[in-house]
């Protein structure tokens, strides 16, 4: 690749004319378009996010189409399963790469035991049939990243963002020669074929007030674009600013009906499908089948449980 340089960025990081970030599509559970895998080519070969063991088949077919022969850096957002559980099955068949990710969480991928116990506290019975078992990565090739850090690529540069809310241990990732921001769950799900954005508030540890700031420090990042992992390209140019307050919004609006409905709900289900229809009329408006994957993603019962948890902590602050 020609080393043709563009300039510097407001980071002061020169940078290079480095190939755009394709996605590529795990089709969990079989729905085509809902969590991606983000590969970076160049120098240095860089997947952002692994997809769930269950469909690292998927990612690996991916790999081979896009003609990808080597991985260098397995760049997580965060350690949930849809997002890290197949960087055991990654560093198996990569021997070379490298895992980076919070350093509250980095010992997960080297015993991802405790993860998922967790994961089938939240999922239930079906924790495993829908993500996969998620096997270690050898402790050398597991690298802790903190705010700020920066990974030199060659052709070009990532920071480290980080961006709690979702969970207290989150990075979003800034590729210095796109201006994409990888934003994982932190800006929320925004799926192709709907404007709509679903909040995304998951038990043990979301937070709504980190999440708020979080959007800020997105803000203030100087990313061209948005990209979280459930899916793709979300906001472009003089739209990502309009996006990351329809964001905010919608995690308010989540948190107020939620808080609204506790209030007339006979048991947890009835909250549930009170919040959906509330929801619906208030705050969504995709056509089924966009809805359907929504949910495949973050079904709102999810929403219910972490909201809840955040509220009932605020109350004993």
């Amino acid at each position: 690749m020609p080393d043709v340089p563009i300039g510097v960025d407001r980071h002061g990081l020169t940078q290079v004319n480095p190939l755009p970030p394709k996605i590529l599509d795990t089709r969990l559970q079989g729905f085509d378009r809902v969590t991606a895998v983000f590969l970076l080519q160049g120098e240095r070969n860089v997947l952002i996010e692994s997809g769930p063991a269950v469909t690292l088949p998927n990612v690996m077919v991916a790999l081979d189409e896009a003609g990808v022969e080597r991985i260098d850096e397995v760049l997580l957002t965060h350690v949930h399963l849809d997002h890290a559980g197949a960087t055991g099955g990654l560093a198996r068949n990569f021997p070379e790469a490298r895992f980076r990710i919070h350093e509250r969480v980095a010992r997960y991928l080297i015993d991802p035991t405790r993860l998922t116990e967790g994961a089938r506290q939240v999922w239930g019975s079906g924790t495993d049939r829908m993500f996969g078992i998620a096997e270690p990565v050898p402790e050398d090739r597991v690298i802790p990243l903190s705010d700020g850090d920066v990974i030199d690529l060659g052709d070009r540069k990532v920071t480290a963002i980080a961006t709690p809310g979702h969970t207290r241990a989150h990075h979003a990732f800034l590729d210095h020669g796109s201006g994409v921001a990888f934003c994982g769950d932190a800006i929320g799900i925004r799926l192709p074929g709907s404007d709509d954005i679903r909040a995304s508030a998951p038990p043990a540890d979301f937070n709504l007030e980190a999440t708020l700031e979080s959007l800020e420090m997105i803000r203030g990042i100087g990313a061209t674009e948005l990209w979280p992992t459930h899916f793709g390209p979300a906001a472009t140019g003089s739209d990502v600013g309009p996006y990351l307050d329809r964001a905010a919004a919608v995690f308010i609006g989540w948190r107020e009906i939620i808080e609204r409905e506790r209030t007339l709900a006979e048991d947890e289900q009835d909250l549930v499908r009170r919040v959906e229809a509330a929801v619906a009329a208030e705050l969504e408006s995709a056509p089924e089948e966009v809805r359907r994957r929504i949910e495949s993603a973050n079904p709102a019962w999810l929403n219910v449980a972490g909201m809840t948890q955040d509220i009932d902590r605020a109350g004993r602050r």
